[in-house]
């Protein structure tokens, strides 16, 4: 993992590569130099919300080291598309367990303009599931973890009895 500041004459910033990686993370020694982690960039500034590019395995990192699971978390990601290996660090990315937490999504519109819904099958076998919904005004992704979760949004079959 690396990281860049760059200062401008009115506020300072930095950037942090926590995952550079496509397709699948890896480790071994052949890799040492860039890392294994898929995508994930952080954009940190003083006084301003995080800004995340991309959701691969590196964002686990970032919720390691700048948040920990009692930490409310009030930040952006922008996604550049919904490929798994820019997305699959989601599941574990701690500051999700708090519910103050906000967490916007905005990604590219899909060809059909459709919800996406995606179901995750984790390490040990638990399934997570999530859906991206683009409305015209902002872009909500909802993960769940629970069979029958109670929410009864209406775009999900889960909650629905």
């Amino acid at each position: 993992m690396g990281a860049t500041s760059a200062t401008t004459r009115d506020a300072a910033f930095s950037v942090t590569f926590h995952g550079v990686r496509g397709s699948t993370p890896c480790h071994g020694n052949d890799i040492v130099r860039y890392g294994g982690n898929t995508s994930c960039v952080s954009v940190l500034s003083p006084g301003s919300q995080p800004i995340l590019f991309d959701l691969g395995t590196g964002l686990r990192y970032f919720g390691r080291e700048c948040l920990t699971r009692d930490t409310r978390f009030v930040g952006t990601c922008l996604l550049t598309h919904s490929h798994f290996d820019h997305t699959q660090g989601l599941p574990f990315f701690a500051p999700l367990l708090n519910p103050d937490t906000v967490f916007t999504v905005h990604g590219p519109r899909q060809d059909d303009g459709m919800t996406v819904k995606t179901l995750w099958r984790l390490h040990d076998g638990a399934l997570v599931e999530s859906v991206l919904m683009r409305y015209p005004d902002r872009v909500t992704m909802c993960v769940s973890s629970q069979a029958g979760c109670g929410m009864n949004c209406p775009f999900c079959a889960t909650g629905q009895g």
